[in-house]
């Protein structure tokens, strides 16, 4: 489990990006803690918020490398959805 700072970091992150783009998340809010939990414990791991739905065949730390799956991840970007 993250630790609590880090969990607070990524819930003010997602808040402040929901507000400035106007997108929404997930009508179930134990969706957006999950997803805020991941986002965290990757901020842990590789110092990154990368999307905690993805596998990383290649590993997380070597995809952290590129900005292609940190939160935003590409997917949001184009369909401005998220969990």
């Amino acid at each position: 489990m993250p630790e609590q700072k880090t969990l607070d970091k990524m819930q003010n992150f997602v808040d402040k990006f929901r507000a400035k783009t106007g997108t929404f998340g997930y009508p179930d809010a134990k969706i957006t803690e999950i997803l805020v939990e991941g986002l965290a414990m990757n901020v842990e791991e590789v110092g990154r918020p990368m999307c905690p739905c993805q596998f990383f065949p290649e590993g997380k730390a070597e995809a952290a490398k590129s900005s292609e799956w940190a939160c935003p991840c590409w997917e949001f970007q184009t369909w401005k959805y998220c969990h």
